[in-house]
């Protein structure tokens, strides 16, 4: 994943981090 952001547009940016966001969360409310 993190060579995928790093090769993402710059507007990607925030989506990825957005989304990687949820998953720990999703990881941590499991």
């Amino acid at each position: 994943l993190c060579v995928q952001l790093a090769f993402a547009p710059e507007w990607l940016w925030p989506v990825n981090m957005i989304q990687e966001s949820i998953h720990l969360i999703n990881d941590v409310a499991e």
